[in-house]
């Protein structure tokens, strides 16, 4: 078991870890077909955006300033762990979080690539002028102006897609008016600090606290709302249902 382990680890390390910069080009430089963006390496210092190949270390250190320096003997892997790529079956780049610093980058970079940020004006510009510049022969070429302009639409398009990093299937999603989401529950919304204040008050904590109840006359009668009193005093025939937060 433990030798089907390591092979399997190392097979998809050798398979989807591996850093290539050539990786999106031919031989001779120029792009793959169907490829939406280009080298790693395009860019006018012509270095890798990834920062590949990385530092190597022979053992995990700690230096003078507390840093962990995780142990890596591969300058084009990403930092791993066997049981989560054994788990996960694909790339992963695993980070040791050993500062506040780094912890709040992380959930920076989590949180931006969640939300899909839209793109920057003078991103969204540089890169319409990249297409216009790498495709200067095309435009002064023979071919009909409504050609040259789909063709450089469908660059445009292709790079700006590229450049929010949003998949082939969330922009099928939005182009066919598919939800972005699907559930097999539906659930209804309430305020779940009305129950835990009612709750604190069985364990005599925070018991003096003042609580906001809206107030209606019905039949002549002044009658106190409160979704935490109508789930408490329910009758026997919605007993089954528990209030659970979704």
């Amino acid at each position: 078991m433990v030798v089907k382990f390591k092979y399997t680890v190392d097979d998809l390390l050798m398979r989807s870890n591996v850093h290539s910069c050539e990786r999106g080009q031919n031989k001779d430089g120029t792009r793959h077909k169907g490829k939406p963006s280009a080298s790693c390496r395009d860019n006018i210092w012509g270095r890798c955006k990834a920062r590949f190949p990385r530092p190597t270390f022979l053992k995990s250190i700690i230096d003078d300033t507390g840093a962990i320096t995780m142990k890596k003997l591969e300058p084009w892997l990403n930092t791993f762990t066997p049981l989560v790529t054994y788990l996960f079956c694909c790339n992963t780049d695993v980070t040791s979080l050993s500062s506040g610093t780094a912890i709040k980058a992380v959930v920076i970079y989590v949180s931006d690539y969640i939300t899909k940020t839209t793109l920057k004006t003078h991103t969204v510009f540089d890169s319409i002028r990249s297409v216009f510049h790498k495709n200067s022969e095309m435009i002064r070429g023979t071919l009909p102006m409504q050609e040259k302009a789909r063709r450089v639409m469908t660059k445009i398009v292709n790079l700006l897609s590229a450049k929010a990093e949003m998949g082939s299937p969330m922009i099928c999603m939005y182009l066919l008016g598919n939800p972005d989401h699907y559930t097999s529950h539906i659930f209804a919304p309430f305020y779940w600090q009305s129950f835990v204040t009612e709750v604190k008050q069985d364990f005599d904590i925070n018991k003096n606290e003042i609580q906001k109840v809206a107030l209606i006359k019905k039949r002549g009668k002044i009658i106190g709302l409160s979704p935490v009193h109508d789930y408490i005093y329910r009758s026997s025939h919605f007993s089954g249902p528990s209030l659970t937060p979704s």
